[in-house]
């Protein structure tokens, strides 16, 4: 099931010699080839909205949890097999820890965030990204009791200035709150959620796993043992989903997610390829080798994307990272 409506841009738009990103991951070397590859495919799953856009997924969070009179609802729509698919999980607590719940990785100041293993998928394959950073508790005082997704509240500066204006305010704070709040979480600890990413390729594939799959896990395998991120030329990038928006810049009533609590794809990504290049050359005296990472690299991410459009993400994930470069401080 696609999301349609979605057209906003995802990010600046990467351009070279006239190429798109796509046309541009076919041509020149491979360090190039592969930056290229990573733009196209977030590109094509993802898109940055508007601050009307914005807007009008909040005032549709709220509707959907908050029938009149401020009073819960008993269920919600989520992305169903079939189409919409009604949930009974309202949430005021996080599904990922209900029950005993699912096991968190191991990181440090996590308060209320948490990251988890997509547990029945291996990484980068299929439609799965490999990290879900979740919001593991929710606090009436913080990011608010009833909660589906990021957008929830008002965002207008007339809703502010009305007798309600101390509880929209709240509303709105937390949408820009929780969003930076979990970036910086997941930045603080970027180093260990992919040495944990290339942990889980180990045990979920082993020897099972594809020339391609091995060449992915052993260019993220040198990276982790690097003790600055930014050296390796690799990036992260979250995503989180919401409504689909109509041609009017409207949420409408069709989900672009299968779990009512907020949680946020999260995909390493290669940000500079010829850093990444001289980097994984310094670990394997060849850059030869490093090449053939490359292109194995490349079948992997472009069998993920096409995954991912089969399953109906096309322009369906909002670009948390471009999100937050638009939205700014004091922005909204």
């Amino acid at each position: 099931m696609s999301c349609p409506g979605m057209m906003a841009d995802s990010g600046p738009v990467i351009l070279k010699r006239g190429l798109g990103p796509l046309q541009a991951a076919r041509v020149g070397p491979w360090d190039e080839r592969v930056q290229f590859t990573d733009a196209h495919s977030i590109q094509t799953i993802s898109y940055c909205p508007t601050a009307e856009q914005v807007g009008s997924l909040c005032e549709r969070g709220r509707a959907a949890v908050l029938g009149q009179m401020y009073i819960m609802k008993q269920s919600v729509l989520v992305k169903g097999e079939s189409g919409p698919t009604p949930s009974v999980k309202v949430l005021s607590k996080s599904v990922f820890f209900e029950n005993g719940g699912l096991k968190a990785i191991d990181l440090r100041g996590g308060g209320p965030f948490a990251f988890i293993r997509d547990h029945n998928k291996f990484p980068f394959e299929s439609n799965s990204m490999g990290l879900i950073g979740v919001l593991r508790t929710f606090h009436d005082d913080v990011y608010g009791a009833l909660r589906i997704n990021l957008f929830q509240g008002r965002m207008s500066e007339f809703a502010r200035r009305t007798l309600m204006g101390p509880m929209i305010t709240r509303d709105e704070n937390r949408v820009r709150e929780m969003l930076f709040d979990f970036l910086r979480f997941r930045d603080r600890n970027v180093v260990a959620l992919l040495a944990d990413m290339v942990k889980h390729m180990n045990e979920k594939g082993g020897p099972q796993m594809s020339r391609d799959q091995r060449a992915v896990r052993d260019m993220f395998s040198y990276c982790a043992q690097s003790p600055v991120f930014s050296n390796t030329g690799l990036g992260v990038v979250s995503f989180c989903p919401s409504w689909a928006m109509d041609k009017d810049n409207k949420a409408t009533d069709t989900p672009c997610f299968s779990v009512a609590s907020p949680h946020f794809q999260t995909r390493f990504y290669v940000r500079d390829g010829t850093r990444l290049k001289l980097f994984l050359a310094g670990q394997v005296k060849s850059f030869a080798a490093v090449d053939a990472m490359f292109i194995g690299y490349q079948n992997v991410i472009f069998d993920l994307t096409k995954a991912m459009q089969i399953a109906g993400y096309d322009k369906a994930f909002i670009n948390l990272d471009a999100l937050k470069m638009r939205m700014g401080e004091g922005s909204f």
